[in-house]
């Protein structure tokens, strides 16, 4: 949680409300169900973030805080074991996410707008995920950089850190 509040995703998911016009009663947007779903959509987003900038990170000698780095320091892995298993947790937040989702507990009046807000939940995240990877912004792109943040060479990786869900 910490990484999702130092990125701004805990403040990224309140922005719903605005985008639909319609704001949830206190004692839904409170309600357990709904708290954890807010939980998961920051920390989905935040690892998606991780991964995202997984390539500029590399060359930050004091940047850590990201999944990757955390998994492989934790568990004494791989670069490449903690990139699988930081797609796992986030793959087990989406189940998660999507369980909830389809068995909400009974909000009326306001159930449809209550599944609205899940679905701007889901529709943040993967419209998160397509700016990273197809929204053309050069923000997580070391090509993007004159030089890296500690001016060394991009980092090459031998594998696309994207993640790509199955449908």
């Amino acid at each position: 949680m910490i990484r999702a509040y130092s990125i701004g995703m805990v403040t990224y998911g309140d922005l719903i409300e605005p985008a639909t016009g319609f704001a949830l009663p206190i004692n839904i947007y409170k309600h357990p169900v709904i708290q954890r779903l807010v939980i998961i959509l920051a920390k989905i987003i935040a690892i998606q973030n991780d991964y995202a900038s997984i390539k500029k990170e590399l060359t930050i000698e004091s940047e850590r805080f990201n999944i990757i780095f955390i998994l492989q320091n934790e568990y004494k892995i791989s670069f490449e074991e903690a990139c699988m298993e930081g797609l796992r947790i986030h793959d087990e937040f989406v189940k998660e996410m999507e369980s909830l989702s389809v068995c909400l507990p009974d909000f009326s009046p306001y159930q449809k707008e209550v599944e609205n807000y899940v679905y701007h939940m889901k529709l943040m995240i993967t419209g998160c995920n397509a700016w990273y990877y197809e929204g053309g912004t050069q923000r997580y792109y070391l090509e993007g950089f004159a030089v890296t943040p500690n001016g060394q060479s991009a980092i090459s990786l031998d594998f696309d850190v994207k993640h790509i869900s199955q449908k």
